[in-house]
């Protein structure tokens, strides 16, 4: 229990459960963060906070402007997190990969390169493969992707560009606990 009263208590203390309490705390609220788990280690360890909102909300859906204009104050937040924590944080865009294995998946991913293309987000078909042999080529290979991705994506490459989500939680929760 903490030693003054609490204001506010949030509940998950991953990347989301984390940046909520900071900036509450930020705004002079008493926060406490409650998980069963150990920071960072529920949903985090999945996404690490992931915002990919052209793949998680489709076209209409009023999820998909609320993803992307989370999307677009991520950069700030990360920026303001490093600076009051004094730590940086390992975090890069690099945009996202989809697969398609079969030719309705493909329509799919021509319908979201052209509603990433009707809101300016650079998107395009990297390589169209046969589906039973890499060497069978159906058409020449064309990116579909944001121009920072690097392709293929390896483990090796997810290491090095991604955030760390443990490092983030902690630099997250060293911001709540300094107020």
């Amino acid at each position: 229990m903490p030693p003054h009263p609490t204001d506010i208590i949030v509940v998950g203390a991953g990347i989301v459960g984390c940046a909520v309490a900071s900036e509450l705390a930020r705004r002079g609220a008493s926060v406490q963060l409650v998980d069963e788990r150990p920071a960072g280690m529920g949903a985090t360890q999945a996404s690490a906070g992931m915002l990919a909102p052209y793949k998680e909300a489709s076209a209409g859906s009023p999820l998909l402007d609320f993803a992307v204009r989370s999307l677009d104050l991520f950069d700030d937040f990360v920026t303001r997190a490093s600076s009051e924590s004094g730590v940086a944080v390992p975090y890069r865009r690099t945009g996202t990969i989809e697969v398609a294995l079969q030719e309705g998946a493909m329509g799919k991913l021509r319908a979201t390169a052209a509603l990433l293309a009707s809101r300016g987000v650079a998107a395009e078909i990297v390589a169209r493969v046969a589906e039973r042999s890499t060497r069978a080529l159906r058409a020449k290979p064309v990116r579909i992707c944001h121009p920072d991705s690097h392709t293929p994506m390896s483990s090796a490459l997810e290491t090095q560009y991604y955030p760390d989500e443990t490092a983030v939680v902690e630099r997250l929760r060293s911001l709540i606990t300094r107020r």
